[in-house]
């Protein structure tokens, strides 16, 4: 499900884009996470630049208006989008 326009269009290739740790990071506040013995820092850091969350754990989606159950939000991409814009297949929910 898309809401914004900014989101990636080839998902498959951005997902496994990463970004600097520094961003989310100051390595001063870690610098006590090295191994003093072998100078090899014991703390790894992941900051992907988009990030995929299979359907079967999202119970709530968060927007600038609220949050919302899963169930409606195709009612609120109909109030976001004109009905000439708004292409929504259904599928079954399957929950594993």
């Amino acid at each position: 499900m898309k809401l914004c326009p900014l989101y990636p269009h080839n998902p498959e290739v951005l997902l496994n884009e990463l970004r600097s740790p520094s961003e989310v990071l100051d390595f001063g506040e870690f610098s006590d996470c090295m191994d003093s013995a072998s100078g090899a820092g014991s703390l790894h850091v992941v900051n992907p630049t988009f990030d995929y969350v299979p359907p079967k754990f999202v119970s709530l989606f968060i927007t600038d208006t609220g949050g919302h159950n899963p169930s409606y939000m195709y009612r609120l991409i109909a109030d976001y989008y004109s009905a000439d814009d708004l292409v929504v297949k259904r599928r079954p929910i399957t929950w594993s």
